[in-house]
């Protein structure tokens, strides 16, 4: 996680080229359609709430529709993530500053084990929080 955070880079090493990241997480896979256009007919997509406003990259999820995106008033189009058959899940996202300027890179992980995708419902309401928190944060800065 913190890899992908810091663009290729870990422990001041380059593990994966900056483009090569910057390719994983765009979106590219459904022509700016959300996951529930797409997945209508399948229950865990296309009639949960969490996955309005979002797409798919070669990376996991990424957040396509702030206004459609459940729990996501303190998060950044571009947010992007993975969810884990159990329940775990992160989000990494570049934060504006509130005098604008200088992006923040942050990364929430929420670690759970309640079964196949049990834990959607937690997953935005989670973001949600720690977003806000983040939000908070860097305000008082």
């Amino acid at each position: 996680m913190n890899m992908l955070l810091n663009k290729g880079m870990f422990q001041g090493k380059r593990i994966l080229k900056e483009e090569t990241v910057n390719i994983m997480v765009k979106e590219n896979q459904l022509d700016g359609k959300d996951v529930t256009d797409i997945h209508r007919d399948v229950e865990v997509y296309g009639s949960n709430p969490y996955y309005k406003g979002m797409g798919w990259n070669l990376a996991g999820w990424v957040m396509i529709d702030k206004e459609k995106a459940f729990g996501a008033e303190f998060s950044e189009v571009g947010e992007w993530g993975w969810s884990g058959i159990g329940g775990t899940w992160f989000a990494l996202s570049e934060v504006p500053s509130k005098q604008g300027g200088n992006l923040h890179r942050v990364g929430i992980l929420f670690m759970s084990q309640v079964g196949p995708d049990k834990g959607l419902p937690w997953q935005p309401q989670f973001r949600f929080l720690a977003m806000r928190a983040v939000r908070n944060l860097l305000d008082q800065a």
